[in-house]
């Protein structure tokens, strides 16, 4: 993620203007002199020079562009797309073909962006692509000294440098940020409910390791140490060899990324309130505040306070820098300070005097925190797929499967609704739908002196498992690809010995085992399904595309994700699935 300005950013402004904004620090070479910001009454975006106040291009966009650094900023264009510009002309791009994902420029004029049906390209000041990362890369976080987290189609992170070279193989399972430290945390899952987590230098080498069950939170590394929270809240700073340097004592809640220490003193928590401790566990300042922040990358000695709703500065000495007179309080640069006192505000100078005599009512410090690749490989994928299943099995289940296998998934399922035969199920990358030949549950009854009494329902533990569907979501790639994948997908699934079924669109039939298997889509959404007994064939695999967006369906504003499609999984199916149950 891109350091331009002080973490406060992400606590104050977050809660006070809902925006979203990157990682801590600050940089000298890329300092923050112009910001999108919307004008009181005003729907559109402006450009706005921060030092002096001048509007520079009033009501000039009306998606929102993203941070500006050395004076280059992406918005989303009329087609949906995004393009690059300059503060110095914003009515021509810098690039040559709109992209369809992007983030904004790091310190070192560097970004990722995405054009339609590609892989992930690292891109210039020019726009142009330094590097293509892999085909089988699918994501990738912006870039965080130096660094950028990638993961791979099976699920799998590690880091490439700003030249596109892969560094840290892709092996974790987790996988968190560097720190200016040069640290990484990353984590392999050793099962369900147990993590190992290693602390990594830039070359991948493990300096110490911990479990999920010694630490059940952590932060990143600050000047040398991380902090790490045992089970009972108390949280200790770790030294690079993993070594104990000190308690803080309990923390509530979970661990900042910024907690650590700041010339000799660091943020301790009390309950709800905040404080400061020196090296030495002595309290500097108690714990009064209802938030503090360390603004080391401005001062190191300067601390964003909160009391009685109202936000100022003090040292480490505790000395009122700034008084508690604002809603909103925040530096933009060393230099310029964003203040309000309600739904609008302005900017001043370190003296609090006004800077350009306009009010805002929001700002932009989009950066995008990752971005999604847009490349297809339809046959790798159905690949992939098919290799879930054979003539008795389809992904972790088997013909013959009952209720009662399934009792480590029946939590909450059963006082629900028991004319109810279906179960949900989620690990990464599906959905999973159980469908059983009966209800889950059924009601118990007592009998008392001759009369009946209905009890708490049981499970109908001997029914049996009738049809699966696995559905994963494909809209974040072109239109068009459940189409390849659904031809790949009928291809193979021929070559494993299964048969179409005539009068059965879609559907595939091992005539040994009487075992079915067929793909649909809709919305974007794809449905692997598997009917392990016939009669479930009569339920209907649709294949409905889908079709490019049109202008009126864009998204103006953006929010959160800049450029990045968040998964989202519908199920239609479980309606259909009642409806075969209670056919006899």
């Amino acid at each position: 993620m891109l350091n331009k300005l002080s973490c406060f950013w992400r606590l104050t402004m977050m809660f006070v203007l809902s925006l979203a904004f990157s990682s801590c620090g600050s940089s000298d070479e890329a300092q923050t002199n112009s910001v999108a910001a919307k004008l009181v009454d005003s729907d559109m975006w402006s450009i706005v020079d921060v030092n002096t106040g001048e509007v520079l291009h009033k009501d000039e966009f009306k998606s929102q562009p993203s941070i500006i650094v050395n004076k280059t900023f992406c918005v989303k264009n009329e087609s949906g797309l995004y393009d690059y510009f300059t503060v110095d002309n914003v009515t021509k791009p810098i690039n040559k073909e709109s992209f369809l994902y992007a983030t904004s420029y790091n310190e070192n004029d560097i970004a990722l962006a995405v054009l339609k049906g590609k892989t992930i390209s690292i891109i210039d000041g020019n726009c142009e692509v330094v590097a293509n990362l892999d085909n089988n890369i699918i994501s990738a976080s912006d870039f965080s000294n130096g660094f950028s987290v990638v993961t791979n189609d099976d699920n799998k992170s590690g880091y490439v440098n700003e030249k596109g070279e892969l560094v840290v193989k892709m092996i974790y399972d987790k996988a968190h940020s560097f720190s200016k430290d040069g640290c990484a945390i990353v984590g392999k899952e050793v099962n369900d409910s147990v993590t190992k987590y290693s602390a990594i230098d830039v070359k991948g080498k493990e300096l110490f390791s911990f479990s999920s069950s010694e630490y059940k939170d952590f932060g990143a590394f600050v000047n040398g140490y991380l902090p790490v929270q045992k089970e009972n809240g108390v949280v200790v700073l770790l030294d690079k060899a993993g070594k104990k340097y000190c308690s803080i004592g309990k923390w509530k809640g979970y661990i900042p990324t910024w907690l650590g220490f700041n010339d000799g003193v660091i943020v301790f928590k009390d309950g709800d309130a905040y404080g400061l401790k020196n090296e030495k566990g002595d309290i500097v300042i108690r714990a009064k505040y209802d938030e503090l922040l360390p603004l080391s990358d401005f001062n190191t000695k300067y601390y964003l306070a909160k009391k009685q709703d109202k936000y100022g500065i003090v040292d480490k000495d505790d000395k009122v820098v700034i008084p508690f007179d604002y809603s909103v309080l925040a530096y933009i640069n060393k230099k310029v300070l964003i203040v309000g006192e309600g739904k609008t505000f302005s900017f001043m100078d370190k003296d609090l005097k006004d800077i350009g005599h306009n009010n805002y009512t929001n700002l932009s410090f989009m950066t995008g925190s990752s971005i999604r690749s847009n490349y297809f490989n339809a046959d790798k994928e159905a690949r992939k797929i098919i290799a879930n299943i054979s003539d008795t099995n389809f992904f972790k289940t088997q013909k013959g499967m009952v209720l009662r296998d399934f009792k480590n998934k029946l939590s909450g399922y059963k006082y629900a609704d028991m004319d109810e035969s279906t179960l949900r199920d989620y690990d990464y990358p599906f959905m999973y739908l159980y469908g059983f030949d009966q209800h889950l549950s059924s009601q118990r009854y007592e009998y008392i002196y001759g009369y009946r009494f209905p009890t708490s329902p049981e499970y109908n533990y001997s029914a049996k498992l009738a049809v699966v569907w696995a559905i994963k979501n494909y809209e974040n790639y072109q239109p068009g690809s459940e189409e390849a994948l659904a031809k790949a997908f009928d291809s193979k699934i021929q070559k494993q010995g299964f048969k179409p079924v005539e009068g059965k669109p879609n559907w595939f039939t091992n005539e040994k085992t009487s075992m079915s298997v067929g793909l649909s889509y809709d919305k974007g959404a794809v449905s692997v399904v598997c009917a392990y007994i016939p009669k479930f064939m009569s339920l209907t695999l649709d294949r409905n595309p889908r079709e490019e967006a049109s202008k009126d369906d864009l998204q103006v504003d953006y929010v959160d994700t800049f450029g990045l499609e968040m998964d989202s999984t519908a199920i239609d199916s479980v309606a259909v699935v009642e409806e075969v149950v209670a056919v006899d």
